[in-house]
């Protein structure tokens, strides 16, 4: 359970809200997107980043498929007021949402059928097509490495939160998963094509678990993916 210090000092952009929270680069609190900050935590085995998200709904903060998160970083959150809900992507993305959900008392969100994979009991549990705080539509994404995978639309801002529907290994690059994690590649392939290539022409930016988050030519890119595995 994460313990409070006390308060750290937490840099401020003009709006007022956190543009950073560093301690010694454990983590940091960026804002990359419209109403969406992001932190990260590196795994050099994968030399890659875990992505957890905040994100400000209309009923208030929503933290996305949180990594690791010490007492800075809530102090962070709740400069944005009270936490409402963490959302996971899939049960492997449950990550430090236990520890998280304890300090802040608040529900985890999960789709059901990934509910009795997680090693800490969802309060919450949701369908594909199913709408979130007002905000998120849940998009289901089928043959993947859980039932329950799923990616987040917002049309609001017409951004994208995938989980590990695909990775994002390097910048600008969309890419599958190891093939052992799926247990049909090509019934996996097929599923992405069909869930995310109506939003090719209008997204603006995607949220990846793993990896670099897609902040620029995003049609172009998910288009260029969608293409590869077909």
């Amino acid at each position: 359970m994460m313990m409070m210090s006390q308060s750290p000092e937490i840099t401020v952009d003009e709006d007022g809200f956190p543009s950073a929270v560093d301690r010694e680069s454990l983590a940091l609190l960026q804002h990359i997107h419209s109403t969406v900050y992001t932190w990260s935590d590196w795994q050099e085995a994968r030399q890659l980043y875990f992505n957890g998200y905040l994100v400000r709904t209309p009923q208030g903060t929503v933290l996305i498929d949180p990594p690791v998160c010490d007492e800075y970083l809530q102090v962070a959150f709740e400069v944005f007021g009270a936490v409402q809900g963490i959302i996971l992507t899939n049960a492997d993305h449950e990550r430090a949402s236990a520890e998280i959900a304890e300090a802040l008392t608040v529900p985890v969100w999960v789709h059901e059928a990934d509910a009795p994979l997680l090693k800490r009991s969802a309060e919450k549990t949701f369908k594909t097509g199913d709408v979130l705080f007002d905000y998120f539509q849940v998009v289901g994404v089928p043959h993947q490495k859980t039932a329950g995978e799923i990616a987040l639309w917002c049309k609001t801002d017409a951004t994208l939160f995938v989980g590990d529907a695909f990775i994002a290994p390097t910048l600008n690059q969309l890419s599958l998963l190891v093939p052992e994690k799926y247990a049909d590649v090509s019934l996996a392939k097929a599923s992405l094509i069909k869930s995310f290539s109506h939003f090719t022409p209008i997204v603006s930016a995607i949220f990846v678990g793993d990896g670099e988050p897609v902040l620029r030519n995003a049609p172009q890119l998910l288009g260029e993916f969608l293409s590869s595995i077909s």
